[in-house]
């Protein structure tokens, strides 16, 4: 439902291209942005330290048609 809003919503600006950073504990978010559509594009390694570890963040993109 999100996805689908703001693929409304950047449609609507005319915009070519949306473009997420997700960090990689967030695997609920990541799966979503699989499901619809999104091409992973690239990852920040050790980006963020929380929880005692460094985090990456991935990189994911989606063309609007």
């Amino acid at each position: 439902m999100i996805c689908h809003k703001i693929y409304e919503l950047a449609k609507q600006q005319n915009c070519e291209v949306i473009e997420v950073g997700v960090f990689e504990f967030n695997t609920r978010m990541k799966q979503i942005l699989l499901e619809n559509g999104f091409e992973l594009i690239g990852k920040k390694e050790k980006l963020t330290f929380k929880q005692d570890r460094w985090w990456s963040a991935e990189h994911y993109s989606l063309v609007i048609k």
